[in-house]
């Protein structure tokens, strides 16, 4: 097909148009085509640029400022035009104390969301979450049991594990993961749920990094030992379902720091939402807020360039954006930025798949499974202490 469009100076063809060599590509396959060449998804709005909503609220508001930024957004209109099932990727497999709740939702905030989406016409509402690696190290870990701990149990809603809901399916573009969660495919209004959060690659755990584990377990993804790395699960996921919405929620408390995505031994005390029908543009909107002018300079966002092409950059922002006070970005000091650079690679390749660095557990309600060896605990100890992976009570004891 190329060689007879273009001349034998590598020229296009007398004969031929962009736009008729595009068709013929696109006829193969679409992903063959840069995304200007591509259809887009009409209901779809994810990677195109969207208006983002900011709110903030003071203490005790979190419901009003919750419920103004999701109807500021558009969210409504949403769910009305597509009634029927609506999933919602939360966060809560990551928190691993109830003194510490920096990483993740709010389950007021939930409840709130979960309300207003059956009165505007949902037919059901689901949580999802996916198991973490926490549960190879200590009991009592499954999706349902770390909900209850945290009290995410309104009857609005109700809790799906993705590891329970898994459905096969054939991927066009990526290899080796074949499953996404069906509940989350089968969604007319499928929304991202995301509790900010430090992190030294992404410099914010924010909408896109938590759509990990949509098609699985995360933590198969990562280690020296994985098939495909989790970021090309997420995005293999996201080709066939993406978002419709994504919810950011800010409110104290917030991890923050490098580590933030583990734990925060002293969480900023920020209090906003941020909300839109972009994910990309609602992190971007984020990111600005941090003092990152460009969201590709988290990995995830640059490889979700790569795929699924030119991402937005210039976002609209309405409400209340403006500069977090008291938030410690993971590149705020050159120790932090120290700390981010060795990470990932320490993490992945030298933490014997996650088994050095935990936070400081609840092991009243999550026991170990087993006892570590001497080295195994005072690693743990350690990185404990050093990088604040523990509750705010234990900082002060």
């Amino acid at each position: 097909m190329l060689a007879s469009s273009f001349t034998e100076d590598d020229r296009l063809a007398d004969s031929v148009t962009v736009d008729d060599l595009a068709e013929r590509i696109g006829a193969v396959s679409p992903w063959f085509l840069p995304a200007r060449h591509r259809a887009t998804t009409p209901l779809t709005a994810f990677g195109c640029g969207s208006r983002v909503h900011v709110e903030r609220g003071d203490e005790g508001e979190l419901a009003s400022t919750m419920e103004q930024v999701v109807r500021a957004a558009g969210l409504e209109e949403i769910v009305r035009a597509n009634p029927g099932p609506v999933a919602v990727r939360g966060q809560f497999m990551l928190g691993y104390h109830r003194d510490d709740r920096s990483t993740i939702v709010h389950p007021e905030a939930v409840e709130v969301l979960a309300g207003l989406l059956r009165s505007w016409g949902a037919t059901d509402v689901a949580v999802i979450e996916t198991p973490m690696a926490y549960d190879r190290f200590f009991a009592n870990r499954s999706v349902a049991e770390v909900a209850e701990y945290f009290g995410f149990d309104s009857p609005l809603y109700r809790i799906v594990d993705v590891s329970e809901d898994a459905r096969s399916i054939g991927f066009e573009r990526g290899l080796v993961s074949s499953g996404i969660s069906a509940t989350w495919a089968d969604a007319s209004v499928r929304i991202v749920m995301s509790k900010l959060k430090g992190d030294p690659v992404e410099l914010a755990h924010l909408s896109l990094a938590s759509l990990g584990g949509i098609g699985g377990r995360t933590d198969e993804h990562l280690y020296t030992d994985r098939l495909v790395d989790h970021r090309s699960a997420l995005l293999m996921a996201l080709d066939v379902a993406p978002p419709h919405f994504a919810i950011v929620d800010a409110w104290a408390p917030v991890a923050d720091g490098p580590l933030g995505v583990m734990g925060c031994d002293d969480p900023a005390d920020v209090r906003r939402f941020y909300a839109g029908a972009d994910a990309v543009s609602v992190d971007a909107a984020v990111f600005a807020d941090m003092g990152f002018d460009d969201s590709r300079r988290s990995e995830i966002h640059r490889q979700a360039d790569q795929w699924f092409g030119s991402m937005a950059t210039a976002v609209d922002v309405e409400g209340s954006p403006g500069p977090f006070e008291g938030f410690r970005t993971p590149q705020d000091t050159w120790w932090f930025r120290l700390v981010s650079a060795l990470a990932a690679p320490v993490y992945l390749n030298l933490s014997l798949r996650g088994a050095l660095f935990v936070p400081e557990m609840d092991t009243e309600a999550f026991p170990p499974i087993d006892s570590p060896s001497w080295f195994v605990r005072s690693v743990r100890r350690a990185s404990q202490r050093v990088f604040g992976l523990r509750p705010p009570n234990a900082r002060l004891a």
